[in-house]
């Protein structure tokens, strides 16, 4: 949530939110999050935000990086 609240401060820019959010993800295992999400869900999931379509957020880049680890991902 610090990551989220100094992008919205204006601390830092959407290249600076990426590169932190990504390097995040990277220290995590892909198909165990993708897992134990599908287990809470109880199947598929849906990753929200509050951001109108279309402008930047963490959904994209989530779902960037599941795809790179082989998932089918929709964005809507």
């Amino acid at each position: 949530m610090e990551l989220v609240e100094a992008y919205k401060r204006g601390e830092i820019d959407e290249e600076e939110y990426t590169r932190v959010y990504n390097q995040q993800l990277a220290g995590l295992d892909a198909h165990k999050v993708i897992e134990d999400l599908n287990e809470l869900g109880g199947g598929d999931f849906v990753v929200m935000c509050l951001e109108k379509s279309g402008r930047f957020c963490h959904r994209h880049l989530f779902a960037a990086w599941a795809r790179s680890a082989g998932y089918d991902v929709k964005e809507e």
